[in-house]
């Protein structure tokens, strides 16, 4: 018997070597350009959540304790009081007006804008 006979292996290349082969292999800047997209569309995705999460699950809160307030005549909603409702990770403006004390959140956000503004 020859040495082919008995090694049949050796001849024919696997499937996996015949995949590995023919696949052309993606350069490095190419490959950190489509990870850095990636990572970027994933960054857009989460800011645009907490800002959403975070305007949505506020504005619920406030409107639960204005509409308890409303129901229960002497329990007034205070500015410090509403402080404590907010959600998320907006940032704020407090302003003195010529009216009294404007509250304002803002929640960071690409495609729309998220506020809220409270006034006493």
């Amino acid at each position: 018997m020859a040495d082919t006979d008995q090694n049949p292996e050796s001849l024919e290349p696997t499937s996996q070597q015949a995949l590995a082969t023919g696949k052309k292999k993606r350069s490095p800047i190419e490959r950190t350009i489509v990870w850095g997209l990636i990572a970027l569309a994933l960054i857009v995705v989460l800011l645009e959540a907490n800002a959403r999460y975070g305007y949505s699950s506020t504005l619920e809160s406030l409107q639960s304790r204005l509409s308890q307030a409303d129901k229960n005549k002497g329990q007034e909603l205070i500015l410090k009081e509403a402080k404590g409702l907010v959600k998320g990770f907006p940032y704020g403006d407090e302003r003195l007006t010529n009216k009294g004390k404007q509250l304002q959140y803002r929640w960071p956000s690409l495609f729309r804008t998220f506020a809220i503004e409270l006034s006493t």
